[in-house]
């Protein structure tokens, strides 16, 4: 799934996924004991992109603050849930009272229900990240 970024091995979305679980136990793994080994290995798998000390800092955070999102959207959602499906019916009903005041949501809720695009958002979001980083560092590279 996360194969785009060359020098990114699995090890390192590995560890942006339990740093996002760990997000939703707030006695868990964010503790400072838990944090250094994920960003330890997180960081060090970007050894030898180019990428400055900053920058990995960086690509770190935002992969570990998208899949946090997705964590706590999930954990919100209780067992009986998924977040998507919460947010349908919540839209579903701004839709019937208000659909017409919203093309552009219409439109994207319909192409999502005709092309089963939904829920993808915990694979899409990573995967758009490292292109971008992918893409950087194949620029610094020549």
């Amino acid at each position: 799934m996360f194969h785009r970024l060359p020098g990114t091995p699995a090890l390192f979305v590995g560890v942006m996924l339990v740093e996002g679980l760990a997000a939703c136990d707030p006695d868990g793994l964010r503790s400072a004991e838990h944090a250094g080994p994920w960003m330890e290995q997180a960081l060090a798998a970007l050894d030898g992109t180019g990428l400055s000390g900053a920058e990995r800092m960086d690509a770190v955070a935002l992969l570990a603050g998208h899949v946090r999102g997705i964590a706590q959207q999930a954990r919100a959602a209780g067992p009986a849930g998924n977040p998507e499906a919460q947010l349908s019916v919540t839209l579903g009903e701004l839709m019937q009272a208000h659909g017409e005041h919203y093309p552009a949501l219409t439109a994207a809720l319909d192409s999502a229900t005709q092309h089963g695009g939904q829920d993808q958002a915990l694979e899409f979001g990573p995967q758009r990240i490292l292109d971008g980083l992918g893409l950087l560092i194949a620029q610094r590279s020549n």
